[in-house]
Parts: structure tokens; sequence; C-alpha cells
């Protein structure tokens, strides 16, 4: 059996789709107010906003009895009929972000157990930043009570032939369109059309056929900690299964989106840091100084520190991306012991700007991720850090839509 399958996809039914599709749970966690216009918009109408926990609400009063309550929800919406199934089927979808591009993407099952996020561990599908599992908690505490997933995990194949989009192409008689709506907030466009029994095994062939006998052959991209999550509990869960039943129990795979690495879609942007709550006045400096310690011969990049004050360009030499993350990691650790502070990720450098120049704050801007990097580092068994990059901009992200049972 191959890793990546066609599943049975439940996909809402006469709903109203731009208030179903919501934005994935960790994005804008610094922007509160994003999520309440969010929640303004849903209200009590059927949704995703119901059946996940933005990370903007965790530690907040929003979070309370959230599992219990989205496990709730989840059985609620199957009961009232609000899904349709597409048994044994993939989703073609297309992306309009909100630079015009097109980014184009596969819904499918993939086997958890080809899949590890340990960098040293060798593996069909492997993480490509590092995972933090401090973070998992609160996402187990959720999938161990939910009896439904919905994918916003970005999981990239190496194609640079495109011989997935030709074998789509030859296809397109047999999809069926299932959906074609405008994302809330800005998320852009989004049109999804099913391929199903004889169709989507042709497509299972043709990814067997790509990934042939790599011992690498995906790469989890943008929400790696939500598929480390899905693995720890069927870890678990297999646990008290007997063998029979590990084959074919629904919790073993995952549903992911898989994009091609080389899709002139796939924007790879670095994930900028902001310091918060600190005295910003010496920032640029020690900044400037912090990257000229750890500099060494060889190529440049540039990276930007920023304060309410101004910006400066600091070049950096003989560094990988990875390892100017590190450093930048170790730079905001470094200025917070002297000046106090917390660091918060953000996407988009115009994200970063406005929340690094307010009173008491600063930001620093890090170079791009070249795509070929990603699976020449993943199949040395090595990852970025965490926090290296992430698929387009904060809204360019997957919106939660298609669902399935996992019990």
């Amino acid at each position: 059996m191959g890793i990546i399958k066609a599943a049975d996809i439940l996909l809402p039914d006469a709903v109203e789709m731009e208030k179903w599709s919501v934005i994935a749970c960790d994005q804008f966690t610094s922007d509160r107010e994003y999520w309440r216009e969010t929640c303004r918009i849903v209200g009590d109408c059927p949704s995703s906003l119901h059946m996940i926990l933005p990370e903007a609400w965790i530690g907040r009063k929003e979070a309370e009895g959230a599992a219990d309550r989205i496990a709730e929800r989840m059985l609620r919406y199957q009961r009232e009929g609000i899904f349709r199934e597409r048994r044994n089927a993939m989703i073609a979808v297309e992306r309009q972000m909100q630079d015009g591009k097109i980014r184009r993407g596969i819904v499918a099952a993939v086997d958890l157990e080809a899949y590890d996020f340990r960098p040293d561990v060798p593996a069909a599908i492997k993480a490509t930043e590092q995972t933090v599992e401090e973070r998992l908690v609160k996402r187990l505490e959720l999938r161990e009570k939910a009896s439904l997933e919905a994918p916003h995990t970005l999981v990239f194949f190496d194609d640079p032939e495109h011989r997935i989009d030709a074998e789509l192409n030859r296809l397109q008689a047999e999809m069926q369109e299932e959906y074609s709506f405008e994302l809330m907030l800005g998320g852009g466009w989004i049109r999804g059309r099913s391929l199903r029994d004889s169709a989507a095994e042709k497509l299972e062939r043709a990814f067997e056929e790509l990934t042939g006998n790599r011992k690498t052959v995906l790469a989890a991209g943008d929400g790696n900690h939500s598929l480390a999550t899905a693995k720890l509990c069927w870890d678990q869960m297999k646990m008290s299964l007997s063998a029979q039943e590990r084959e074919t129990h629904p919790a073993r795979y995952a549903l992911v989106e898989l994009v091609n690495v080389y899709d002139e879609g796939v924007e790879i942007e670095p994930i900028h840091r902001v310091l918060l709550g600190t005295d910003s006045r010496e920032f640029a400096v020690h900044a400037a100084e912090y990257f000229r310690r750890r500099s060494k011969n060889g190529g440049e990049r540039t990276v930007v520190a920023g304060t309410s004050e101004g910006e400066k360009r600091i070049t950096v030499s003989g560094l990988s991306t990875g390892e100017i993350v590190s450093a930048a990691d170790g730079l905001m650790e470094d200025y917070a012991r002297l000046y106090g502070g917390t660091e918060d990720y953000i996407h988009g450098e115009g994200a970063a700007r406005t929340i690094g120049s307010e009173r008491q704050a600063a930001f620093l801007l890090l170079p791009e991720v070249r795509r070929e990097d990603l699976f020449s580092v993943v199949r040395k068994g090595m990852i970025f850090p965490r926090k290296s990059f992430s698929i387009g901009s904060a809204r360019d992200k997957r919106y939660y839509l298609e669902y399935r049972r996992i019990r």
C-alpha cells in the first residue's frame, strides 16, 4: 500500500461557504482582532470556526472547555447532515492568492506509519522544521476527543518535471466540481474538484511512480505540528488495536494538501521575529554586533533590524538560511535577557513592521528560503529550525474546508 491514498472526504452541504471556511488556527496569533472579526462574520452559522481553537485564544477564557465543545460540535454537525461524503476520493484544489498566482494542490490521506518528525529517524515523510513538542499539548487534547479532522497541513512532493500535473490534465474529464468561492477576510478564491474511485486510483499510481525508491518522498511544510499531533495520537491509539485493526483504522491516516514544491504558486516566505514588551532603544546596534560576531567567509544575505525609530540593514556572511534563523532566535533571547521582552513569530514583512514598530517593540526581517533547499536538507537527515518559513503570506495559508472521520 502506498503512503498516499484516497479517502472518504466530508464536504459541507447547503451552507454559506464563505462562513464555513476559516483560516488555520495557528495564524494571526498576535492579532486577536482578526479572530474577533472572524467570529463576527460567522456568528452562529455552520462553520469550521466552531470546530477549531484559534491559538490566539490559548490562555484566555475563550479556550476554556474547548476540547469538549469542539467534539460536541463535530458530532452535532454529523447528526444534522451538514456533510456530504465523497467516498474513495481526492480533491484537486486551485487557490488564487493575494498576488494573483494560483497554487495547486491535492487533498488526500497520508500514512502516519511512514511519517516521523525527528530529524535523525529515516522516514518517507519528514518534517522540514523543528517540531516543538510543548506546542503539541493543547492540540493533543483536542484531537484525542475529536471525531473529525480537517487539514491545514501543506505537504510538499518533489516533482520538478510536473508529472503529477500532467496526470491531472489527463483526468480532467473525470473531475467533479465541489466548490468555488471567495474566502473570507482577503483569503482569495478557491476551487475544488473531486477525483473518485478509478480516477483517484490513477493518481495514487502516479504518486507511487513519482516517488519510486526514494527514502524520503514527502516533506511537511506548513502545519507540521498538526501532522505531528496526528502521529502521536495514532502511536498511542494503535497500542490497543490488533494487527489487522492497525491496517485499516482511519486514525492511521491524516488528511493533508499535497503540493509540488515547484508549483508556480508556491511562495516560501520567511517567518519574521518581533520582540514585544522590551526597551528597544539599543536593538539595532545590538543586532548588528550579534550577527557580525557570527558571520564567516562566504555568500552574503541581509537581515533588517527595526524599531519605531527606524530600520538598519545588516549584512550576514557565510551562514545558511537555517543558521541565520538560529542566530535570529539567539539574538532575541540574548536581547530579552538584557532588556526584557517576549519573542513572537510573524508572517509577512508588513505585519512584522507594524507590530515591531509599536512602542516597546522591535522586529527582525529574515531572508528568503529557496525551494530547492527543502528536500536537499531533509534528505540529509537535517531540518530547519522552528518557524523558519511559511508557505505564502498569512492570508494565503490553508483554510479549513474538507473533513474526514478519524473515529
